[in-house]
């Protein structure tokens, strides 16, 4: 039976037509956040097969992997953090060595190859789009700490939206789109 005859058959005679609207979909965090594995080891965790899934989730492009192949990762299980960045090399607990940690080191590196000038631009359009974008919104109110360290913000922008960031932030991601 079509929707229409189907319709027609609740409606009360001269109301006006019964229209289904839409149920609205609940924004979501595009990567959400994956669970430590207390069973990790460093013999255990293939820092290559992280740094490849996060290549295809995080759809790096490929002109972009001899930058980021060229980035040492190493586990340590004895840090304090989950993992942190220097230069050119990321140290991570086996615990925390996932696709989304790594996402979130990488944007490091980035940011600090960027220009003082491009951090404060940065700084700025994080600042314009924050409460009117809603995914932003939602990355904002799930992770407050965003606001006071804008180096966090930018690798949690990052880690959290990937490609589904605002276009006018992509521009201070470069390599990574």
């Amino acid at each position: 039976m079509c929707l229409k005859k189907l319709l027609e058959l609740f409606q009360k005679p001269g109301s006006p037509p019964v229209v289904p609207q839409p149920v609205p979909i609940p924004l979501a965090i595009p990567h959400p956040e994956e669970p430590m594995n207390p069973d990790a080891t460093i013999q255990s965790v293939s820092v290559d097969m992280v740094r490849q899934s996060w290549y295809l989730q995080w759809q790096v492009p490929e002109s972009s992997y001899p930058f980021f192949d060229a980035i040492k990762i190493k586990m340590d299980p004895t840090i304090a953090f989950p993992a942190w960045t220097c230069g050119n090399e990321i140290t991570c607990q086996p615990a925390f060595c996932n696709p989304g940690v790594l996402a979130h080191e990488m944007a490091h590196v980035i940011w600090f190859t960027m220009t003082d000038n491009q951090k404060a631009d940065f700084q700025t359009a994080y600042n314009a789009i924050l409460a009117t974008d809603p995914m932003m919104t939602l990355l904002d109110s799930q992770n407050s700490y965003m606001n006071t360290a804008i180096v966090e913000a930018h690798a949690e922008v990052y880690r959290y939206l990937g490609e589904r960031m605002p276009d006018s932030l992509k521009k201070y991601y470069p390599k990574l789109f």
